[in-house]
Order: C-alpha cells, then structure tokens, then sequence
C-alpha cells in the first residue's frame, strides 16, 4: 500500500499460500461455488479460496463495479457509450 491506496489484491489458496495480484492487471473476477476465478491481462487465471464477496471489499471502490451477482469487471476495462457499456 502506497499513499493509502491497494494496488494489489490479496488472493488466498487452498494450499495456505497468498498471491498479491496487481489491481490494475484484473480484467474481472467471477463467482464459482465457494470459490473465485481471477482473470487477469496477462491471460492468467487465479482460482482463489475466498468468495466473491470477500475479494469485492478489499480494493477500492472505483476499481472495480458488479455487473452481476457472478461478475465483478475492473473499471480500467469498460467504455460507456451513452447507455451501452463495453468491457473489453
């Protein structure tokens, strides 16, 4: 944390270890069972222990926006164009 502001999310796995993955690296989470799929730029995806819920409250607020109750997408990969959102 630099000057108040996350820019890495911590994500937890099954086997006790931790990842710290770049905020602005994070295309979207999405909701499977009890656990978390992370999708990141870099074509990676981070299965993580917690759910959905716990992840959303950890970065800041403008990171991210729930566009379902299975999708949170990040902010940095959508376009608005009047009442049409592109996520890229």
């Amino acid at each position: 944390m630099m000057d108040g502001v996350i820019r890495r999310l911590p994500v937890k796995y099954e086997n006790g270890s931790i990842d710290l993955i770049e905020i602005d690296g994070i295309f979207y989470l999405e909701a499977k069972g009890e656990k978390t799929l992370i999708r990141t730029r870099r074509k990676k995806t981070y299965k993580s222990l917690q759910r959905l819920g716990e992840l959303a409250k950890k970065p800041p607020a403008p990171a991210f926006v729930l566009c379902h109750r299975e999708y949170i997408v990040g902010t940095r990969y959508q376009i608005l164009i009047g009442d049409l959102l592109i996520i890229f």
